[in-house]
């Protein structure tokens, strides 16, 4: 995500083999470090989800202590917490599967060209693209530093994460950086796979950064088509969240949010607003 001394980067802090959807629940293994696959960095610990009997990994990383990160007058930064699963992202797999793509693949009949913003760690993107969607994660790509004598991107991590599912999503996910309100990122974007509309536009745990809704809304702007439909699911932490809605009003006909409780102890308010029919310039 945009502002990333906060929740996530561009995302987070910001899966079955059948089209059908199902009323199975994710199940959520303890992390573990692992010794068959190798790591994007010391101390990533891997985390496994399993969806109709099919396993995808996600590497996560957890730092023993703060570390410092890159900084540049007026510029983004990354930390650490976008290298993490967050519930979020699975919530809204499993609201996708049961509630959006069926219809939407009746409507096509072929996978979807699926677009996800912010995408993390990658955990939704992937496990569309497990289910069968051809998906483009995309990221923005900041310098972090894993520990203090090592470095990388979080867009190498998300690489690092697809590779890793390679067996199961097999060609149908990719990986592009796409900073929001950049056009350079947003033209490379549009021609990924013969550069054909987007079905589906997704993103989980967006909403986190009141400042970065104006990039935000000029993204999924940029990606809308008469044919496209725009997902976000997000935790209901702030006010800003209402004013998002409000201001997305103003950009698309059709916004509809249904708010959801988690299941858990905790019960966590969370939320899936849909965004449809991009109003015209005035």
């Amino acid at each position: 995500m945009q502002n990333f001394n906060k929740a996530c980067v561009n995302c987070c802090v910001c899966f079955c083999l059948s089209f059908l959807p199902s009323t199975e629940e994710p199940r959520l293994s303890h992390m573990r470090r692992s010794s068959t696959l190798t790591p994007p960095a010391r101390g990533a610990l891997v985390r496994t989800v399993e969806i109709a009997g099919r396993q995808l990994r996600f590497w996560q990383h957890f730092m023993d202590k703060p570390v410092v990160q890159p900084r540049r007058p007026g510029g983004p930064r990354a930390d650490l917490t976008g290298l993490k699963l967050w519930p979020v992202s699975l919530r809204m797999l499993d609201h996708l599967r049961a509630d959006v793509l069926p219809a939407l693949r009746a409507e096509r009949d072929r996978p979807l060209r699926v677009l996800e913003l912010g995408a993390g760690v990658g955990s939704l993107g992937i496990g569309l693209a497990a289910v069968g969607e051809r998906v483009l994660l995309t990221d923005p790509g900041m310098p972090v530093w894993y520990s203090e004598d090592e470095e990388g991107t979080t867009l190498s991590w998300l690489h690092a994460n697809v590779d890793t599912n390679r067996e199961v999503v097999g060609e149908r996910a990719a990986v592009a950086q796409l900073l929001w309100g950049d056009e350079a990122h947003e033209a490379a974007v549009k021609q990924w796979d013969g550069g054909a509309p987007f079905d589906l536009v997704v993103g989980a745990d967006l909403l986190y950064d009141p400042d970065q809704y104006p990039a935000l809304l000029r993204t999924l702007a940029a990606f809308a088509s008469p044919r496209t439909t725009a997902v976000l699911g997000f935790s209901r932490r702030h006010p800003g969240e209402a004013r998002f809605l409000k201001s997305a009003e103003r950009v698309f006909a059709d916004v509809t949010t249904r708010d959801h409780i988690a299941d858990g102890p905790a019960q966590q308010r969370w939320a899936v607003s849909t965004l449809r029919d991009l109003r015209e310039p005035t």
